[in-house]
């Protein structure tokens, strides 16, 4: 069991990580860190960001047979916007998304 000092940081509450937390979590500074509180505990874990590519394979899979619509999500971002280049199986493919 460690023990940290809560400091204040602006309007911001702050806790340091040890050497040991940080090498077990395998996190670096600008990583982010999801907190969970159940029945007065608090549980502290590395986030996860989810997987942005597999989610539009998986919508792009099950669009695959209603081309007008596959065609729409395809055109819905401009260029300015956030975009991943995807390989298919025959041709690459640019989804355009609004990021997580």
């Amino acid at each position: 069991m460690e023990i940290r000092r809560v400091f204040k940081s602006g309007n911001s509450y702050v806790v340091s990580l040890s050497k040991n937390v940080v090498e077990t979590f395998g996190v670096k500074a600008g990583d982010h860190i999801e907190f969970s509180i159940r029945d007065g505990k608090v549980t502290i874990k590395p986030y996860k960001r989810p997987d942005r590519v597999g989610v539009i394979k998986k919508v792009a899979g099950c669009l695959k047979d209603r081309d007008s619509l596959y065609k729409d999500l395809l055109e819905i971002r401009n260029d300015d916007e956030d975009r991943e280049e995807l390989f298919s199986d025959n041709k690459a493919e640019i989804f355009y998304f609004m990021p997580l």
